[in-house]
């Protein structure tokens, strides 16, 4: 039997219900207790399993729960028992983890077309304010019965930078993006985006006083053709390790090939200046590490210290959520507890897609 799909009633928007989602202040305060996260963990998995059993598929509350289940693992990831010993937790928990993404993909994918469309201005609308704004002109272009008053402009400052957030959406939308990847041949190859045109041009090639032409000519001929193509892509991507726009140095290698696109390049036009991603490819690991090719890449020396990324920007890996191993030595956590836990093998949260309503 199909099941039905509840009502909306949590949200209005799929942000708005991330919103909700993120609000477990009360889990985050006990983020480096192992033994208070994994209880956490198995009650929303207790809640998730009742849900997914239910007369009625109600989505938004399947995506909340699954969000938090998430959530709380990146918090395991980030205590001393997972990093002594992060092949048990990954057996105990990894494929229940993995199935809760997917579930939480499949909520999201049929949100996304429930919810009502962000509102437009009426253009009609807008006129008659126009029309009537005319009306109460006075002498002098000065309101009638008012005085002028002084407005504050508006920013309009240019973007100059995009999220990993951001990027991961244009990635997986299969949006016409070319990204630039200035890392190191080898660290390119080691590890990159699984989806996207990609184009490596190591730092060491960039240099500044040269035009796009002779930039060109340092490129690899398997790479000629997006290059040649550069101003049909409606955004250009520029990646390295770490920067981060604010802390951007005028001689970096970004900035230089930044200015190569924007002021050595005659006779192109862009449909967009190109961006710089926010965090670099380290920051983009951290939050959608299943998004790329190897997320164990060794990395430089960081530049700062971020201790936790964005919560809209979480994402977890498909491949490296399995091990095996024995359970680690003075774990608060014990094979009793684990028995008796609903994340033990044969109660994976699953989602029968052939039960999805159209």
């Amino acid at each position: 039997m199909v099941a039905t799909k509840k009502n909306i009633h949590l949200a209005t928007s799929l942000n708005e219900l991330k919103k909700k989602s993120e609000d477990i202040k009360m889990i985050q305060s006990a983020r480096n207790n192992i033994k208070r996260l994994v209880d956490s963990l198995d009650i929303l998995h207790k809640k998730l399993t009742e849900l997914m059993k239910g007369p009625e598929l109600d989505e938004e509350q399947i995506y909340l729960i699954s969000f938090r289940i998430l959530l709380i693992w990146q918090m395991i990831e980030s205590t001393d028992e997972y990093k002594d010993d992060n092949k048990y937790y990954k057996l105990m928990f990894g494929t229940e983890v993995y199935n809760t993404l997917l579930v939480m993909e499949e909520m999201e994918k049929s949100l996304q077309e429930r919810y009502p469309p962000s509102k437009k201005v009426n253009p009609q609308i807008k006129d008659n304010e126009q029309i009537n704004d005319q009306k109460n002109k006075g002498i002098n272009g000065i309101s009638n019965n008012t005085l002028p008053i002084e407005t504050v402009k508006q920013s309009n400052k240019e973007p100059v930078s995009i999220t990993c957030k951001d990027l991961y959406d244009k990635l997986l939308g299969n949006e016409n993006i070319l990204v630039i990847d200035v890392r190191s041949q080898q660290d390119f190859q080691n590890s990159k985006f699984t989806k996207g045109k990609m184009i490596n041009i190591p730092n060491t090639l960039i240099t500044p006083g040269i035009s796009a032409a002779k930039m060109r000519e340092r490129l690899s001929s398997e790479d000629h053709y997006y290059w040649d193509h550069r101003d049909e892509y409606n955004l250009i991507i520029l990646v390295d390790w770490q920067t981060k726009e604010d802390i951007l140095d005028p001689d970096s290698p970004l900035t230089v090939l930044k200015n190569i696109f924007l002021k050595w390049d005659p006779g192109v036009k862009y449909k967009e200046k190109p961006l710089i991603l926010e965090g670099g490819y380290e920051r983009f690991l951290d939050s959608h590490p299943y998004f790329t090719t190897n997320p164990h890449i060794k990395r430089p020396q960081n530049k700062e210290n971020v201790n936790f990324v964005a919560l809209d920007e979480i994402n977890y890996p498909m491949t490296d959520l399995l091990g095996n191993t024995t359970p680690p030595k003075n774990s608060s956590i014990t094979l009793s507890d684990q028995s008796n836990s609903t994340f033990s093998s044969g109660s994976v949260p699953t989602f029968d897609r052939s039960t999805k309503v159209c």
